[in-house]
């Protein structure tokens, strides 16, 4: 993705001053130099200053970014050109439009590195809450250990306090991608390592203490992986007809964001009901978005069966009606949390009908036929038309809930419910935590 490039030329200014007959005195002065807030280093070659050399100082220095091993200079991120600069365990991206802390971003190494290797995280085996450790529900691995230890010494500065937080800790490395595995790494010798979004953490046993968990290489191996010399790889797709209306959903339901021209080629970043729809991003024009995907219209350089379900922001409303949405009861469900969230209507197990609510939004699901259901329920992001992807929790109800109807001579009264995704006063219903493979799935 980026070329290796020179270092940047140094100068310095030199302040002259000619004044007639004053060569003795001239002599008595010493040479100024501009002040330079660079720190070099003579191992790369490469110096850091400004907010680059200000975060890098702040956030741990060489142990957890590791020497400079590029110049800052212009890189397109996804699509975008931002200034970013390359180290040996990451890389650090400026982003003046936002406030500090987060004017300084780091890149997603861990899951790049993966990329690179045509390895899928999703693939790693997931695992259930252990005693002694953390359990991150988001992606299903845990940490433990000195693994854990290590995550929790170690953050950004974004308080200002003493102590690293977990919300420190997770802006450095970002999720667990793994549970602890055994890879062969480059010197040829087998330990013991943990995936995560930013980082590889290693146990070096052989080191003493505190260097036996150290942070792998990434921002060496994926910036050497992007210098080297490819054939340009096919395009994932090309627009074959008219120009393509672009959507912020796959459907027609969804806002417009822009149109795609004929002959245009794109990266296809995903896929929903079967590459009905493509999320495609357009590099000429830096517009991401969802397109229908009539084979008269786009041509696909790729099997569907090899593109992931690409994420989106449904609407609130039913996303499967079921079985049993032929009678009169009622539910309504309020999310009043900072997540979008789906609800899951249960018999014995089995899936009878759900629906998306966004945050701070409600919706009231109607037809519910008589029967005892149990409801789950998940919040999170980044939803890819079976289950968020970012930030996912998964819960249920301890209760569950009776749906009745009764006719009385003119009379029919049948049963609503009012549930809510987040604590209120004086609520009556208690939730439990269930793991994500236990979780019902919405087809």
């Amino acid at each position: 993705m980026n070329p290796v490039l020179p270092d940047s030329e140094r100068s310095r200014t030199f302040l002259i001053v000619l004044l007639a007959g004053l060569t003795v005195m001239l002599a008595l002065v010493p040479r100024v130099e501009a002040q330079t807030d660079e720190r070099c280093f003579p191992e790369t070659g490469f110096c850091i200053s400004g907010r680059i050399r200000e975060f890098w100082e702040q956030n741990g220095g060489l142990p957890v970014f590791g020497f400079p091993i590029s110049p800052l200079q212009e890189e397109l991120i996804e699509g975008r050109p931002f200034q970013v600069q390359w180290f040996e365990r990451n890389r650090l991206e400026l982003h003046p439009e936002n406030q500090r802390p987060y004017d300084v971003l780091l890149g997603r190494l861990g899951v790049d590195r993966l990329n690179s290797q045509g390895r899928d995280w999703f693939a790693f085996p997931r695992s259930a809450p252990q005693p002694g450790c953390r359990f991150f529900p988001e992606t299903g691995h845990n940490v433990c250990g000195a693994f854990l230890s290590y995550w929790r010494t170690n953050g950004l500065e974004l308080d200002g306090r003493p102590g690293k937080t977990p919300a420190e800790s997770l802006a450095l490395f970002g999720l667990p991608l793994s549970d602890v595995v055994e890879e062969t790494l480059s010197d040829g010798k087998t330990y013991q390592v943990q995936w995560f979004e930013r980082a590889r953490f290693e146990r070096h046993p052989e080191n003493p203490p505190p260097y036996q968990v150290l942070l792998g290489l990434l921002g060496s191996d994926v910036r050497s992986a992007i210098a080297q010399p490819v054939s340009p790889p096919a395009p994932d797709a090309v627009v074959t007809g008219n120009a393509l209306t672009v959507r912020e959903g796959p459907g027609t339901e969804y806002a417009e964001t822009g149109q795609i021209g004929q002959s245009a080629t794109l990266d296809v970043i995903g896929q929903f009901n079967s590459c009905t729809w493509l999320k495609v991003r357009d590099r000429a024009q830096s517009l991401t978005g969802w397109v229908l995907a009539d084979a008269q219209q786009v041509t696909l350089g790729k099997p569907c069966s090899a593109l992931p379900p690409g994420t989106f922001r449904p609407m609130t409303g039913v996303l499967q009606p079921g079985a049993r949405r032929d009678g009169m009861g009622e539910l309504t469900v309020e999310n009043g949390t900072e997540r979008d969230g789906i609800i899951i209507l249960t018999i014995n197990g089995v899936p009878q009908a759900s629906a998306y609510i966004r945050s701070r939004d409600s919706l009231t699901l109607s037809g519910i036929t008589d029967g005892v259901y149990t409801i789950y329920f998940s919040t999170g992001s980044e939803w890819n038309g079976r289950e968020f992807t970012v930030n996912a929790s998964f819960r249920k109800f301890r209760d569950t809930l009776r749906f009745e109807t009764r006719v009385s001579g003119d009379t029919i009264t049948y049963t609503t419910w009012l549930i809510t995704l987040h604590p209120v006063a004086g609520g009556t219903a208690a939730t439990d935590n269930v793991s994500r493979d236990s979780f019902p799935r919405v087809d």
